[in-house]
């Protein structure tokens, strides 16, 4: 979100909020410690435990994702703006690991994003 937020910001797009959810205080509230971000979300926390990404969902069903139509363009914006996309980079990275070997949703914990 942070870079997704910094390349907008870069090419002078504007941001729109979605629901109860402020773009450019998402990447400030998510990182807060869970009790603390609990209060703060609370409203934006309703969510089915069970839910999935369309993503998760196309890579289990063996199907093409749209991870070029979104972070993708994160990327492709960084570079024409000049702004570093890595996390981007390696999320996009991934993803198309995962497409090609067709074997499903690979589970990923959140440690294999991080970049360095």
């Amino acid at each position: 979100m942070t870079e997704g937020l910094a390349v907008l910001e870069a090419a002078g797009q504007p941001l729109v909020a979605l629901g109860r959810m402020r773009p450019r205080l998402a990447p400030r509230v998510l990182p807060l410690p869970d009790a603390l971000f609990r209060l703060l979300a609370a409203p934006m926390l309703q969510v089915d435990p069970a839910a999935r990404s369309s993503m998760a969902d196309d890579l289990s069903r063996r199907r093409p994702t749209e991870i070029a139509d979104i972070n993708g363009e994160v990327v492709a914006l960084g570079r024409i703006t000049g702004v570093k996309t890595p996390q981007n980079e390696r999320l996009v990275h991934l993803i198309e690991e995962a497409e090609a070997a067709g074997a499903g949703c690979p589970g990923l914990p959140a440690e294999a994003l991080r970049v360095g």
